[in-house]
């Protein structure tokens, strides 16, 4: 049986690999071929975390200082860890070795003197990250300690496939765009919202929102900045002093805009996607806003964080939010209808439905049933 490689476990890091073993080459002597062969250390542990002589590990027929497992991974990498996952014995390992491009071996571990542990565990031997690549290990048991066999279950090895960095991730440029979210530093636009002043960068917004880009681009309207300038996007010349020092002019007001709501949009605006700390509530005013702003991105990201965070506890409140402004959120109003028609014999005890407008709670009642029916 084949053991894949697994990409991709450490994190976002997609050159780092970690493989159980996929074969075992050569090995000194087995206890038998059927309860404790050598093909036991194939794939994942089987007997760890127990402990004791238990068929399903590797156990070695002869009891000397000179037994030994030769093991082949799929996939060749720099190693920089392995651990041992040992059941019977541990601490008898005394060298580890990898084998070299060349074909010779090359010491990776080794201890001069062995120890008998009576408990399963986990041995990672510190050790420099090899220079080669490799996929083939021996590992050398002492058995003399114990008088008895040590018993190993599996053996799994991580490292990378290339052995230089990795070109940056894209996140990196959405993370370096959120340090300028309402950043005042180099900032050439501000917001008036509700008294809170936010600051902006006309060209990332301009591109971002076909609402914004009209607003900047448009000179003399009342209810903008009286300086503003029109932007040709084309343009590679380097800003103008005059540019930059716009943000020292009076903010433009926005009006009937939530704040709250209004600095979710400006960090989707640089990052494409809402911060950690967005609560669920402010999401229905976000999806308006963003209706008002051309931002259909967000607005879809709001329907699918609304639809996910859906409780029995607020999906009635989420309803009411979501058909008492204009525009309705249809999308999300279905997905509640349907949510609370699931879960109607519990819907319909909470204090937030009994609560309702006696029209409105008919007219939930209503739909919930008729969708029994169908």
């Amino acid at each position: 049986m084949a053991y894949k490689a697994v990409r991709n476990s450490n994190g976002n890091n997609p050159n780092f690999v970690e493989q159980w073993v996929s074969k075992v080459l050569h090995y000194s002597s087995q206890y038998d071929s059927q309860s404790w062969p050598a093909s036991c250390v194939e794939g994942k542990p089987r007997v760890y975390p127990k402990y004791g002589d238990i068929a399903g590990a590797w156990a070695q027929k002869q009891k000397d200082a000179n037994q030994f497992i030769e093991i082949e991974y799929e996939e060749k990498i720099y190693i920089d860890k392995i651990d041992i996952y040992e059941t019977y014995h541990a601490g008898m390992v005394k060298c580890i070795k990898a084998k070299h491009p060349n074909g010779s071996w090359v010491k990776v571990w080794n201890t001069p003197k062995v120890s008998c542990i009576t408990h399963s565990r986990i041995f990672s031997p510190d050790f420099e990250r090899l220079s080669f690549q490799s996929n083939v290990l021996r590992i050398e048991v002492d058995c003399t300690v114990a008088s008895n066999w040590c018993e190993i279950d599996a053996v799994k090895i991580s490292g990378t496939k290339f052995n230089f960095d990795l070109p940056p991730s894209p996140a990196d440029i959405t993370n370096d765009l959120a340090k300028l979210v309402n950043n005042s530093q180099f900032s050439d636009v501000s917001f008036n919202v509700n008294g809170n002043i936010f600051h902006g960068h006309r060209a990332i917004m301009s591109v971002r929102s076909e609402y914004f880009r009209a607003m900047f681009s448009f000179d003399g309207s009342s209810q903008k900045n009286s300086s503003a300038t029109s932007y040709d996007l084309s343009d590679k010349s380097p800003p103008s002093y005059e540019s930059l020092s716009l943000s020292h002019e009076k903010p433009i007001e926005l009006k009937d805009v939530d704040d709250r709501a209004f600095s979710i949009i400006l960090h989707y605006i640089y990052t494409n996607k809402l911060p950690q700390n967005c609560q669920s509530q402010i999401l229905p005013k976000v999806w308006r806003t963003a209706d008002r702003f051309s931002l259909d991105g967000l607005k879809s990201l709001a329907i699918f964080e609304l639809s996910s965070a859906l409780t029995i506890q607020n999906v009635v409140e989420v309803y009411v939010d979501v058909i008492s402004a204009l525009p309705i959120i249809e999308s999300i109003k279905t997905i509640c209808e349907n949510y609370m028609q699931e879960n109607m014999a519990e819907v319909v005890r909470l204090p937030s439905f009994t609560s309702l407008p006696q029209g409105l709670m008919l007219e939930l009642i209503q739909k919930m049933t008729e969708k029994m029916k169908i």
